[in-house]
């Protein structure tokens, strides 16, 4: 069985992409399955299923540390068969690269893992924009069963290297789980194209009396509560001189709360940046069955997908001018 990876966060970093390594060495150990990576070759956080119709995607190739967590080493060629691979290019740019063109010797893909994120992936407001949940629906508009896997954090309770091992752990059991039980083509029955995973990183994953439990769930259906663009002054240069290293700072602000970009004339704004506020996240949530409530209760939330936005159903007809 073939399984390319691919996420949104970009190689390894501790700061910026501290899980991928984690899980690609958890399904090595655990499982008898064929793992290739194909990532952006730098953050592509809150991009969706978008591509970069003007760039020419160019590959590196990328030879992961002996030890997760370690630096790896990138090259302009192959260096070995168990090299990643980076593209410039989004994740679903690295979905359908991968799944078409850059592993023929290892036979066609059977399943795409996209993540594991660096924060959570629930409620309509993030997956409506994640790039996680983007290459895992890219892969499925190819035929291909998919699952998105991000990892939640939260400002209250510090994550420690432990949890990011023990998460990696169950979700290679719960990957396992799904892929035959739901997506294998022995038992897919075409009423599930994704599959989108959060696993919460909290200290319940690591209490070895009480595992923690798995929730089918729901999309929680939220809306902004305030802009996501905040006016800036006109000099601001947030981006200019390195857009990768900018994206890297901002997805960090945004992950910790701290957006903290000065605000220019509301009224006057020439410039913009994204700075959104997520105050209206609460430790509870009244939702009951839904993502966001899964993983304020302390559990794992499991959602099911069609690759394709939700139509409305009560209008038939010929719509007269």
């Amino acid at each position: 069985m073939h399984v390319l990876i691919t996420n949104d966060d970009g190689p390894p970093s501790a700061a910026h992409s501290p899980f991928v390594h984690g899980l690609v060495e958890s399904l090595k150990a655990n499982t008898d399955w064929d793992i290739s990576v194909a990532l952006p070759s730098s953050q592509k956080s809150w991009i969706g299923k978008a591509f970069l119709l003007a760039d020419t995607v160019r590959a590196t190739y990328y030879t992961p540390s002996s030890k997760v967590g370690g630096d790896g080493t990138i090259h302009p060629s192959k260096q070995s068969e168990d090299d990643w691979v980076l593209l410039d290019g989004t994740p679903a740019t690295c979905a359908s690269i991968g799944i078409h063109s850059l592993f023929p010797q290892k036979g066609p893909v059977d399943l795409v893992l996209s993540g594991p994120n660096f924060g959570r992936n629930s409620s309509a407001v993030f997956i409506m924009a994640s790039g996680t949940v983007g290459g895992a629906l890219e892969a499925a508009l190819n035929g291909i069963p998919a699952i998105g896997i991000s990892y939640a954090l939260f400002r209250d309770r510090p994550h420690r290297g432990e949890h990011a091992h023990a998460a990696s752990e169950l979700t290679t059991k719960l990957v396992r789980k799904l892929w035959e039980e739901h997506l294998s083509p022995e038992v897919r029955s075409g009423e599930i194209d994704l599959i989108t995973v959060n696993v919460p990183l909290v200290d319940k994953l690591l209490d070895k009396d009480e595992r923690m439990k798995c929730h089918w769930t729901h999309i929680h259906q939220n809306r902004w509560s305030s802009p996501a663009f905040a006016p800036v002054p006109a000099s601001t240069t947030v981006g200019i001189s390195d857009p990768a290293a900018s994206a890297d700072r901002k997805e960090e602000e945004i992950r910790e709360g701290d957006t903290n970009t000065p605000d220019g004339d509301r009224e006057a704004g020439e410039a913009w940046v994204f700075k959104p506020k997520f105050d209206w996240f609460k430790l509870k949530n009244e939702d009951v069955g839904s993502d966001e409530w899964a993983l304020c209760e302390g559990m794992v939330s499991v959602t099911p997908l069609k690759a394709c936005f939700q139509g409305m159903g009560g209008f038939n007809g010929e719509l007269k001018l």
